[in-house]
């Protein structure tokens, strides 16, 4: 791996922790976050490598948030939610060479809306071993991160196709050819 490649997952991870800390969205349940548009981002831009940005910065967003418990599982979650994600896009990229803009904003969608089922999944067991409580976990955890995922891969599908169309932002993270 470049040194620009780890140089832009550094950022993205940090970038996805201040996201969760600074800037959450109170919903009555809990906090909306768009930290993981920017995991999702990762996917669209760096592949495999982007399980470490959700899952460190989630880590440390909620050491910072006051979540130390639920640290460790996001761990977890978050890493397969980006490799599940990551897993349907390269499938879909393997489908086109050049596909068009409606072929890659539906590849984005269901890539990421398939990591937010995960994310689902896997903060429902966490909610439920935390808890004691399979009930309170699909009661109260699951519409809630729910949301979460739906909001995220439309922000992710989003800012994918923006990054990845725009010719002079998708230079940048380009990897230079020797």
């Amino acid at each position: 791996m470049s040194a620009k490649k780890l140089s832009f997952l550094a950022l993205f991870t940090a970038l996805n922790c201040i996201t969760t800390w600074l800037l959450p969205i109170p919903t009555g349940l809990g906090n909306v976050n768009f930290a993981d548009c920017i995991a999702y981002l990762a996917v669209a831009l760096f592949g495999f490598y982007a399980i470490f940005v959700g899952s460190i910065g989630g880590f440390f967003a909620d050491l910072l948030t006051g979540y130390a418990a639920f640290a460790p599982f996001t761990l977890v979650v978050k890493a397969v939610m980006a490799f599940v994600a990551w897993g349907i896009l390269s499938l879909w990229k393997k489908r086109k060479a050049q596909p068009s803009r409606l072929m890659q904003t539906a590849a984005c969608l269901t890539s990421f809306l398939g990591g937010g089922a995960m994310m689902v999944v896997g903060y429902f067991f966490t909610n439920w071993i935390l808890t004691g409580s399979a009930q309170s976990a699909l009661l109260g955890g699951v519409p809630f991160d729910s949301v979460q995922a739906l909001v995220c891969a439309v922000g992710g599908t989003f800012l994918a196709v923006l990054f990845t169309n725009s010719p002079a932002l998708s230079r940048f993270f380009q990897e230079k050819k020797k």
